[in-house]
């Protein structure tokens, strides 16, 4: 996922496919994207609860997880409430 933070673009997750699984309740691409957006922040807040590398990418770009992350939760929210 790029983002542009101070001016330049940045890698803020990068997310494989291959190591997702959808949870029980996700039923649509939207309910998906939440999901994932979710784990990543929760990765940026709490890096070492997940055993993740500081080197991991939520985990360098922590501080524009605390700004943006729940805007982009609140986006997609709006989003599946629109399709429910």
């Amino acid at each position: 996922m790029l983002a542009t933070w101070g001016g330049d673009a940045h890698e803020v997750f990068e997310w494989d496919p291959d190591d997702y699984h959808p949870g029980m309740g996700c039923t649509s691409e939207a309910q998906e994207v939440d999901d994932i957006l979710s784990f990543a922040m929760a990765y940026a807040e709490d890096g070492d609860g997940f055993d993740r590398d500081p080197e991991d990418l939520e985990q360098v770009w922590g501080e524009f997880w605390a700004v943006y992350g729940d805007a982009f939760t609140c986006e997609i929210q709006c989003q599946i409430e629109e399709t429910d």
